[in-house]
């Protein structure tokens, strides 16, 4: 049987590659096997389950694939969502107060059968404590930040504070009641030091101001998802004393009314 190279990291690679500069990405909808689970991921035997399922299930469907169809891909790094029930942020002292998703991104490729033959056969194999808890799901970020983080992961606050600042320069905001709080760990802490780990600590943005309605020449004004240099802007979002020209047109600022509208660049 032949087989077919799956270029999974390089189709994507900008989302699994970051440097300390943070980023925008556009992360599109994607299938992950999951886990669910709360606590402190460093004393709770939860989160250490779900990390064993998560591998021993993708690595299951990673060999079935390459022996039924000749896929060949790699195993993608763990990852996993943070967040807090009635915080915008994630509190960094109180653990034990988390709420996460470790997850495993997969191919397009696996279908829910395929799920459900590799999820038997890891059991048959071992006893896995989180398995009736894994599951495949798919979901779509859309915009993100994301910046790259090396040492240990109880130093990543100065990181996660430079992400806000950048998001809230390009007129963006995080909302962790919304969102989740996502890393990316590249590195593993059973043998790498402490102060070599990379994470990649991604968090998708929306806009900080809600969207005007259509401008004075009719055409729509920018909306929420719209990415930086789009010329999404607003009203007091550093007026410029002339028009502010972009990459996709020029804006004209009428200060009486502190209505901004958009004008095509003529070829």
């Amino acid at each position: 049987m032949s087989t077919t190279t799956l270029k999974s990291h390089s189709e994507r690679a900008e989302l699994y590659r970051a440097t300390r500069r943070p980023a925008f990405v556009q992360v599109p909808d994607m299938a992950f096997v999951l886990v669910d689970g709360a606590g402190d991921p460093n004393t709770s035997q939860e989160f250490a389950d779900a990390i064993q399922v998560l591998y021993s299930v993708s690595y299951t469907l990673k060999f079935d694939l390459k022996k039924q169809t000749g896929l060949v891909y790699p195993v993608g790094p763990l990852e996993a969502l943070w967040w807090a029930e009635d915080s915008a942020e994630l509190p960094i002292g109180r653990k034990d107060d988390w709420h996460w998703t470790a997850l495993i991104a997969q191919p397009d490729d696996v279908t829910q059968d395929w799920f459900d033959r590799a999820r038997a056969e890891a059991g048959r194999k071992r006893e896995l404590p989180a398995l009736r808890r894994i599951r495949l799901d798919r979901f779509e970020e859309g915009l993100a930040a994301q910046v790259m983080h090396i040492g240990p992961y109880a130093a990543e606050e100065p990181t996660i504070a430079a992400l806000h600042t950048f998001i809230g320069e390009h007129g963006y905001t995080f909302d962790g009641r919304r969102d989740r709080h996502h890393e990316i760990y590249l590195g593993d802490p059973r043998r790498s030091a402490p102060q070599k780990l990379r994470t990649i600590i991604r968090q998708p943005v929306i806009a900080a101001r809600p969207p005007y309605p259509q401008t004075l020449h009719g055409l729509p004004g920018p909306r929420a998802h719209d990415p930086p240099d789009s010329g999404a802007h607003w009203c007091g979002a550093g007026s410029p004393r002339k028009g502010l020209r972009t990459a996709s047109g020029q804006f004209h600022v009428d200060r009486r009314s502190c209505v901004r509208s958009y004008v095509r660049r003529l070829p």
